[in-house]
């Protein structure tokens, strides 16, 4: 039986993730190339390559990764523009939310096999995790909502929390959600 539970705590944390076999590690901060920023609602997480991706807020890039040797390269996605979330899915994906879409794309390759998806229920500033089931899970709009990441645009689900619930960030827990 899977778990959602709600959390009124913001926690944020970077974590850098070396190859496989070493630990984590925290070297200082890092200097985005083009003069991209990152604000609150932009979400960091370790790819199925062994870097770390991001969103950024930086005009022509939107996604960005850290190697864990600190280099950063920043890739121009088109449909990802304004694109807040971001999560490892099935297959190795990563996926980030827009509004009303979400869009995959493989971290060896990511300009060339960026896929958009018409996702309605998506707002802005939607935070995005894969949760148990290997569904992905997206909190915004005061909605929460689910969809198949072999069919998004197909049958979606989703709720709205009972309360002055408003998620602002959605993560898996391995057996539930936080929110």
């Amino acid at each position: 039986m899977s778990t959602v539970v709600y959390a009124s705590v913001l926690v944020a944390a970077l974590v850098c993730v070396p190859a496989a076999g070493a630990a984590p590690t925290f070297s200082g901060a890092f200097k985005l190339p083009t003069g991209g920023k990152i604000n609150a609602n932009n979400k960091i997480v370790a790819g199925s390559d062994g870097n770390v991706w991001f969103t950024v807020e930086t005009v022509g890039k939107e996604v960005a990764k850290i190697t864990p040797t600190g280099q950063i390269t920043e890739y121009a996605l088109p449909e990802a523009v304004g694109a807040t979330g971001i999560a490892s899915g099935p297959e190795g994906k990563l996926w980030l939310t827009g509004v009303e879409k979400a869009i995959s794309f493989s971290p060896t390759e990511p300009e060339k096999t960026e896929k958009v998806f018409k996702v309605p229920t998506i707002g802005a500033e939607g935070q995005i995790s894969q949760g148990p089931g290997g569904e992905m899970w997206v909190a915004s709009n005061n909605e929460i909502t689910h969809f198949s990441p072999a069919d998004p645009e197909g049958k979606n689900g989703g709720f709205t929390p009972l309360g002055a619930m408003s998620p602002k960030d959605i993560d898996s827990t391995g057996t539930g959600l936080v929110i």
